[in-house]
């Protein structure tokens, strides 16, 4: 009793994240969702990745404040526009266009034969081969 604490190898795999040496990946898809993210990531000093960011769109400035990147999720693009409302295809060049980093993910595609129709979807909303691949 009284002396050093043990050595906690989950705490001990956290320092390079509390020093901003390597990034925390946070799965957060909805608005609120990234919202509390960047707040946690604040709170502790961490360097956020948002993964998922299905809605990341609608929180440009924050995700810029916090210098925070984005892994934006290909399976939350559906395979045809909607009729009647925004097209999601256009979310992921809104963040793009912001200046935050990002790249594209396979996560929640469904399988990898539907990479095409999405990858098609991104062209037809303004990416070229070049941004996609760089994507």
């Amino acid at each position: 009793a009284g002396g050093m604490p043990e050595e906690d190898a989950a705490a001990a795999a956290l320092l390079p994240a509390l020093q901003r040496t390597q990034p925390i990946f946070f799965a957060a898809s909805r608005e609120r969702e990234i919202r509390r993210a960047l707040l946690l990531a604040q709170e502790f000093g961490l360097q956020p990745v948002i993964v998922g960011a299905e809605e990341a769109w609608r929180v440009i400035p924050e995700l810029k404040a916090s210098g925070a990147s984005v892994v934006y999720s290909l399976g939350s693009i559906p395979a045809s526009p909607p009729e009647g409302r925004a097209d999601p295809a256009t979310a992921p060049g809104l963040v793009r266009a912001a200046g935050i980093p990002m790249a594209l993910s396979t996560q929640m595609l469904g399988g990898y034969g539907n990479l095409s129709s999405r990858l098609q979807r991104l062209r037809a909303a303004g990416w070229s081969t070049d941004d996609l691949i760089r994507a």
